[in-house]
């Protein structure tokens, strides 16, 4: 065994292992009506005899009848195919047009910016009005890099369908509508891709049968919005392949094609094709898990035991929610991180080779873009168009068979002949010629006596009725009406009749081709997403150029996820997917023509100017299949140099234009002036109220400063008499006379 194989910590990762195999078994069984109805549609499709083939040989007869008793003629109605050879070409005709567009802008209206408190009025309006302005021009600024942006993507987006392989997107979606309309669920899967040779990393959206996508068995929405993981079955891969792809050693995978687990996730036809061609041994068939449950550690209940350990433990913290892996039936660990790598990875290692390849999830999204025309709204599994439709053909099917029989057996006559005079009839049957003779034995005897002829009885006619009632229960669940192939039993009485009809005949295909186009905007849209994470400018020099490359580099891969995911619009030219009509288109552009062109004739004859009538040429051409370039008006001669001198009408002529442009600048120039002088007469006013406020301010300060100098007068007076009181009180008194 090989030492992956037989690592000790395959201890851990054998139950993580075990319990996807486990997860596959009950997706497979949640799936298994879907999946019979889908086999059965297949029938029908391929017609011949696959119908009535064993149920191990992928028959559906034993299904309804009794497989012992077979009718020898068998035939069987190709509904499906019929269905597919109608409404796939008229689904998707060509490529659609991709359109990427960034998001509106809001308007800026002034008056939601605030005044600032304390500011005159006019000088809070002003400020207001330059806020508006600079708001104004930074959207502005933005929008013309969303939309620099947006073009570069959308001529990617736009290149990209046609250089994947396998067909282009056409091929691929070609593929997964026949598949829709047969299943009743068509797939493209978004993937990364390398041209053969070359180091550049491309994107595209590729088909894979509906028969290789498992869903986890516990969701039961439409959109899958409550599955926690899906898986991709890929199918007979060579060892080698699968070893060189995961960086495995070669020869780790040798001898797993046919071990017990592996074979127990294959069918009959499977088996019986690996040990046909003998190289069971050097294939692999393997189960790619996109999961939004981390990577299995938090099952519970009914899986093997151990998978509760604390190694798987951490290995699920460092991974989170979004793991991606790889399992093999038989093999006890993911091939995305085999044991040896394992033990020996930092944690950005591991969470690097468990993380998916393209983040979808970051869209709430997932790898498959799932084309469900009919859609189950309990389940995840969609209805498929010819469901309701197989028991009225099974039964077409067994009636139109015994029929045939029954008019093959009634071609045949049964010959009753005396046994005694048998060799002597048979030999006069036998023999060629116009004139057979037979002899008679005895005058008594005639030839009724020695043979009888016995005819079938025919066949009633409310058989052929029965059939034919069933057959239109088919056209009408199926909607294959002969008026959908152009043909009709009886003729209608007048075209508002046959309007009508064609308006219903409408309404299925448009309901499905509104489905498509909404299928292939996610398709373009999950391609942005992995072009914004893994393509370089360097991938698209050849189609953007060195400019291009670095526009790309600069102005797109650096963005984070949100913005791209947010800012921007992808979208389809609306009807751009399905085959045009061209009687109508026809009929449409010849009614218009009474009305239109006229206008466009004077307008040409009057200005020179051809674009509008060799537009309607061209629409018109391309609406009967023509090339009408060589019908297109040439633009008007150059005028003839002027020899004489200047015509004195056209030098009057651009004198008025000139003073009028030179009084238009005139009252330009005035409205500046004007609008200049208002601005200073709004600062002289609000510097005047400012001059005003100090003035008022220093006068109060003045007054106040006399108001106390005078007080400091008063005080100085009245000490200088207190002062002068008491030196006339001190001062001794003059003596008196009578002393």
């Amino acid at each position: 065994m090989d030492e992956y194989n037989d690592h000790r910590l395959n201890v851990y990762l054998n139950p993580l292992s075990k319990a996807w195999v486990q997860k596959f078994k009950r997706a497979r069984e949640a799936k298994k009506d879907f999946q019979d109805i889908a086999d059965q549609c297949r029938t029908f499709f391929k017609g011949g005899s696959d119908f009535w083939k064993s149920s191990s040989q992928g028959g559906c007869y034993g299904k309804y009848m009794d497989e012992g008793h077979r009718p020898t003629i068998r035939m069987t109605m190709s509904k499906a195919f019929e269905l597919v050879a109608l409404f796939g070409p008229m689904l998707y005709h060509r490529n659609p047009q991709r359109f990427c567009q960034p998001r509106k802008s809001l308007p800026v209206i002034p008056g939601v910016f605030p005044l600032q408190q304390g500011v005159p009025p006019e000088q809070a309006q002003q400020m207001r009005m330059q806020m508006a302005q600079q708001a104004e021009q930074q959207i502005a600024e933005k929008l013309e890099i969303d939309k620099l942006r947006a073009e570069v993507t959308e001529t990617v987006l736009n290149y990209m369908p046609t250089e994947q392989p396998g067909g282009g997107l056409y091929g691929h979606s070609r593929l997964a509508i026949s598949e829709a309309l047969i299943t009743g669920r068509g797939c493209l899967w978004t993937e990364l891709y390398s041209p053969p040779g070359s180091d550049q990393t491309l994107t595209g959206s590729f088909f894979d049968s509906v028969d290789n996508l498992l869903i986890d068995s516990g969701a039961t929405k439409p959109d899958l919005s409550d599955a926690f993981w899906i898986s991709k079955k890929e199918c007979r891969v060579p060892s080698w392949k699968v070893e060189r792809e995961y960086q495995l050693r070669p020869g780790s995978l040798k001898g797993t094609g046919e071990s017990a687990e592996s074979m127990s996730e294959m069918t009959e036809h499977e088996k019986s094709q690996m040990r046909r061609d003998g190289d069971s041994n050097d294939v692999v068939t393997y189960y790619k898990v996109w999961s939004k449950t981390g990577v299995g550690f938090r099952f519970q209940g009914r899986n093997p035991e151990g998978l509760q350990n604390e190694y798987l433990k951490k290995i699920d913290e460092v991974v989170g929610d979004h793991a991606f892996l790889v399992i093999v039936p038989g093999i006890p660990y993911p091939l995305n991180m085999p044991p040896e790598r394992l033990q020996t990875a930092s944690t950005e290692e591991i969470k690097q080779a468990f993380s998916w390849p393209v983040e979808h999830y970051k869209d709430s999204g997932w790898p498959v873009q799932l084309l469900d025309l009919y859609k189950d709204h309990k389940s995840v599994w969609p209805i498929a168009p010819l469901r309701p439709a197989i028991g009225p053909i099974v039964f077409v099917n067994l009636m139109m068979s015994i029929m045939a029989e029954r008019g093959v057996d009634g071609t045949k006559d049964i010959i009753g002949v005396a046994k005694h005079s048998f060799d002597e009839v048979a030999a006069a049957l036998d023999k060629s010629g116009t004139r057979v003779l037979i002899p008679i034995d005895g005058v008594n005897k005639s030839l009724r006596d020695m043979l009888e002829v016995w005819k079938s009885s025919p066949v009633n006619f409310d058989v052929w009725r029965i059939i034919d009632s069933v057959m239109h229960e088919i056209e009408r669940i199926t909607g294959l009406t002969d008026f959908l192939q152009g043909m009709q039993q009886t003729q209608d009485r007048s075209a508002a009749a046959s309007t009508g009809k064609q308006q219903q005949m409408q309404l299925r295909p448009d309901d499905m081709s509104m489905q498509v186009e909404s299928w292939q905007t996610r398709a373009a849209a999950a391609e942005r997403h992995a072009l914004h994470r893994y393509v370089r400018g360097k991938d698209l020099k050849h189609l953007l150029g060195d400019y291009g490359a670095w526009l790309w580099d600069t102005q797109i891969v650096p963005l984070p996820l949100e913005v791209i995911l947010r800012e921007t619009d992808v979208t389809i030219e609306a009807g751009s997917v399905r085959k045009p009509n061209k009687a109508r288109e026809a009929e449409n552009m010849q009614n218009m023509s009474q009305v239109v062109l006229p206008m466009f004739q004077q307008y040409h004859q009057a200005t020179g100017d051809p674009r509008q009538l060799n537009a309607w040429i061209k629409r018109m051409a391309k609406s009967i299949d023509l090339e009408g370039a060589d019908l297109e008006m040439p633009p008007p001669p150059p005028p003839p140099p002027q020899q004489q001198g200047p015509d004195p009408e056209q030098q009057a002529a651009q004198a008025q234009a000139q003073a009028q442009m030179q009084q238009a600048q005139m009252q330009m120039q005035a409205d500046r002036e004007k609008h200049g002088m208002g601005m200073q007469q709004m600062q002289a006013e609000a510097q005047q109220a400012q001059m005003n406020l100090y003035i008022d301010q220093m006068k109060a300060k003045a007054s106040m400063e006399e108001e106390r100098l005078s007080a400091e007068v008063a005080r100085q007076e009245m000490l200088m008499r207190l002062q002068t009181m008491k030196a006339e009180a001190e001062a001794p008194k003059p003596a008196t006379a009578g002393a």
